[in-house]
């Protein structure tokens, strides 16, 4: 995954796309298996979809915390989003860092 990074408070927008999938929704946390401390889901329209983190999201503690997407079918199934330049481990964890704004 391409790393994210956002100044603590600040709004940011993230675009997906993807011709199969109706929504998407982007997890943060400190850890690949800890809940989320963010969470945040979007919709599809003609292939792509806008995950946008309002200043509320992103008001957390500055530090690199991990993200994943995951891509959601009409049946509610869904894939995690890997990375394309991956060469071995988990290529569907990303870092988010959240830096002083």
């Amino acid at each position: 995954m391409n790393d994210i990074t956002v100044g603590r408070g600040e709004t940011i927008s993230i675009e997906v796309q993807d011709d199969e999938s109706v929504s998407v929704n982007l997890l943060v946390s400190l850890t690949a298996s800890g809940n989320p401390i963010i969470q945040k889901s979007a919709s599809f329209t003609d292939g792509v979809a806008t995950i946008t983190l309002v200043n509320t999201d992103t008001d957390i503690e500055e530090q690199d915390y991990l993200y994943q997407i995951r891509l959601f079918d009409t049946d509610g199934e869904y894939f995690n989003l890997n990375d394309d330049d991956c060469n071995g481990g988990d290529c569907t964890m990303g870092t988010f860092t959240v830096c002083p704004s």
